[in-house]
């Protein structure tokens, strides 16, 4: 880690609700976007958002269905992308 990024100290939190890891909910066993049918991994959840991983590019903004797989309840709902950056790029 550099000497600059060393010396902001502890990044602070700024969300207003505590995301839990996915291994906390084994009610979701897996996450589809529709209607987009890209399948996707959840990496943690909280009462006012989801963040997972996908092959697909959604853009932000987009309006998209999350589908919970399993017994999460409720079993999908309405949603609208906040953010999105690339992790990987194949050629």
């Amino acid at each position: 880690m550099s000497a600059a990024v060393e010396s902001l100290g502890p990044a602070i939190e700024h969300r207003n609700s505590g995301r839990r890891p996915a291994s906390t909910v084994p009610e979701i066993t897996g996450v589809r976007l529709k209607p987009h049918g890209a399948d996707a991994t959840l990496v943690n959840i909280s009462t006012s958002g989801i963040l997972v991983e996908c092959a697909s590019r959604i853009k932000p903004g987009t309006a998209v269905i999350i589908v919970f797989e399993g017994t999460f309840s409720p079993a999908q709902i309405d949603a609208r992308v906040a953010r999105s950056s690339v992790a990987i790029m194949h050629t």
